[in-house]
């Protein structure tokens, strides 16, 4: 039950409640304890000397064996050796941890003594720092109500007028906002309310009612109409109930949920969830992780490993080796380096330094390739044509037709064929961008020996004749094509260009007169003035009868001084 104190008490009044054995007195503001208290809170501490040995300065409390928390130093007395220790500057304690730590480490074989003072518990102050709040008014002609401030407890409210307290008959206070006079006020009278906030403290279960308890206190069970506020709370919780997953107790003002941790960290043994995690994983984690994780993963460093059924990602970057010990299925691949069975749906292309087989190799649909690699003759190949515009890996990328044929889904390969297979181009846009082939890149000469042009595709029968080199170009727009090495006999031929000024060019010259694949080749014994006209040799040779253009004045006289000047 709740503590009756007395109606207008005055300064230094004491009162004693009975049923708890706590004396009061009366501040002229609030109450303040006033004994001491009950004599069943003094307790001995299990005796810890048997720990003592110079060192060690930190000793677990305890009292019957089992941990006791204390709130502060000074509500223990602690003896060493019979010398009684200064709290807080000799020794301090751990509330948490139920601990007592001395600034020097305690001698071996020193007696130990300590004791736990009994405390008073003190009614202080309300939530609103007053066990009391006064409220005047001044009261207009015929007035009776008179709204308190904040509300009241009914039956806990004082009435006076003109400085004279009114009787339980002069008043009614049952609404707990407002006082109604019995008599109506006269104008100007002075109307004074005193309220009082009763708290009740009680050794079994209970309630209490607006109880602001500075410090830490330990209690059995407490239940609030309403709500228990206090800074710090301390315990396992094991007891709570009835907490809301929506309830703010447990936030902070910006609405985060916050616990503090025992040094061995938050161990939780059921299903945690959460909108999001904030913050550093540290440490292992030991079972199985499902759901679904977005953003981005990173800080995973060491060697750890990660077995999962399968992977979905848009993209991945590798720097070391990738292991994979089934078959690796994707339409895209770039680059492959393996010692394996390698199995293409969609053919390969092979860049510049060919490929080296050295098993089994198994492929679908051709090779497209850049280097050198053998095939067998005979059969038609099929290459699907589409238009696109140029990418940055279109050989003519910038020049020419800003379109460019897609071969196979590659953007104008380098082709080689096969002497003795026949190439069909299938060309889905062939009315705006037909498919031909030419002996330059630039179109100048168009090559059309065993070639079939049909409105659908276009067809070359590669033989041991056809030119070394090709280039497949659009007819109408240029540059849209790349290069086809035929692998054919006749030798490749090259660019010539007009040139009328060089004074010192290189005679080009063959060893044979007819033949394919010969070698063109030059010397240093023979030279022409593209300038001037002249020829310039080491010697001749022959008797210069075909020679035309001669001063018709050379005789047969002076054979002799010409033939010399040619030799």
């Amino acid at each position: 039950m709740a503590i009756q104190f007395p109606n207008n008490p005055g300064i230094g009044s004491v009162f004693t409640d009975t049923d708890a054995g706590f004396s009061y007195e009366w501040t002229g503001v609030v109450w303040k304890s006033f004994t001491p208290a009950a004599a069943n809170n003094v307790k001995e501490l299990d005796d810890i000397s048997s720990g003592f040995d110079n060192s060690t300065t930190t000793f677990n409390l305890t009292i019957l064996s089992e941990a006791y928390q204390p709130v502060n130093a000074a509500m223990l007395q602690i003896s060493l050796g019979g010398v009684i220790q200064e709290p807080s500057t000799d020794y301090t304690v751990s509330f948490i941890d139920a601990t007592i730590t001395f600034t020097t480490a305690p001698s071996a074989g020193l007696d130990f003594f300590g004791v736990v003072r009994g405390t008073a518990v003190a009614i202080d102050y309300a939530t609103d720092g007053n066990v009391q709040t006064k409220q005047e008014f001044t009261a207009t002609e015929g007035q009776t109500s008179f709204t308190v401030s904040g509300g009241y407890s009914t039956g806990y409210v004082d009435v006076f007028r003109n400085g004279v307290r009114l009787g339980s008959d002069d008043f009614t206070d049952t609404s707990g906002t407002a006082v109604v006079l019995t008599v109506p006020a006269q104008a100007d009278d002075l109307i004074e309310t005193v309220k009082y906030n009763v708290a009740s403290l009680v050794t079994t279960e209970g309630q209490f009612a607006r109880l602001n308890i500075t410090g830490v206190t330990t209690v059995g069970v407490v239940t609030g109409a309403t709500s228990i506020q206090s800074g710090v709370f301390y315990g396992d919780g094991s007891n709570l109930t009835g907490i809301s997953v929506d309830s703010t107790a447990l936030k902070d003002s910006g609405g985060n949920v916050k616990t503090q941790a025992n040094p061995g960290g938050i161990v939780i043994t059921g299903v945690a969830t959460a909108t999001t995690f904030v913050g550093d994983l540290t440490g292992d984690v030991t079972g199985d992780v499902t759901g679904n994780t977005s953003g981005t993963a990173g800080g995973l460093t060491g060697t750890p490993n990660i077995t999962v059924g399968s992977v979905t990602a848009a993209s991945g970057s590798f720097s070391g080796n990738v292991t994979i010990g089934g078959t690796l299925t994707y339409q895209d691949v770039t680059n492959i380096d393996s010692v394996g069975i390698i199995t293409a749906q969609q053919g390969i292309q092979v860049l510049a330094n060919g490929v080296d087989v050295t098993g089994i190799g198994t492929f679908e649909d051709r090779i497209t390739y850049d280097g050198s690699l053998g095939q067998a003759g005979g059969g038609t190949v099929t290459y699907t044509v589409t238009v696109a515009t140029k990418d940055s890996t279109h050989r003519y990328n910038g020049s020419g037709s800003s379109n460019g044929y897609v071969i196979d889904n590659l953007q104008a390969p380098v082709l080689t064929f096969t002497p003795g297979r026949t190439y069909r181009f299938t060309n889905d846009n062939t009315g705006s961008h037909p498919l031909k082939f030419y002996l330059e890149a630039d179109k100048t000469t168009l090559y059309s020996t065993g070639v079939t042009f049909d409105n659908a595709y276009t067809e070359i029968t590669v033989s041991d004749t056809t030119p070394a080199v090709l280039h497949y170009q659009c007819t109408n727009h240029s540059l849209m094509g790349n290069s086809v090495i035929t692998q054919s006999n006749i030798a490749a031929g090259f660019n010539v260009v007009d040139e009328s000024s060089d004074t010192s060019c290189n005679v080009l010259f063959t060893t044979d007169a007819t033949g394919t694949g010969l070698e063109a080749k030059t010397g240093t014994n023979l030279t022409f003035n593209s300038s001037s006209g002249q020829l310039t040799a080491t010697s001749f040779s022959g008797d210069g009868s075909s020679l035309t253009g001669v001063d018709a004045g050379i005789s047969a006289g002076k054979a002799v001084a010409l033939s010399s000047f040619l030799n």
